[in-house]
């Protein structure tokens, strides 16, 4: 049976994710909090910036990758970095 496969957004502990999250396979983490207690069985992109939001990192992404944001992307975007 495969492992389900996860990426973790906006936090990095086990404590804050889903119920077991250590039978899943994670992917990536995408993150501005401090490094918690997660462990991954192999190396993964983990990218994690002290910025005000996550939202702004997942910003920095499309732009790196030179891609368009859908208009309804954005606004959650916004939305995200405005109540954070």
């Amino acid at each position: 049976m495969k492992k389900k496969e996860v990426i973790l957004v906006d936090h990095n502990e086990r404590s804050q994710a889903v119920d077991n999250i250590e039978a899943a396979e994670i992917l990536e983490i995408i993150d501005h909090h401090r490094i918690g207690s997660i462990e991954t069985m192999s190396p993964i992109v983990f990218r994690n910036q002290p910025v005000g939001c996550t939202a702004t990192i997942m910003y920095q992404i499309y732009q790196e990758k030179g891609l368009d944001i859908p208009r309804q992307i954005a606004g959650l975007l916004c939305s995200a970095i405005i109540s954070d």
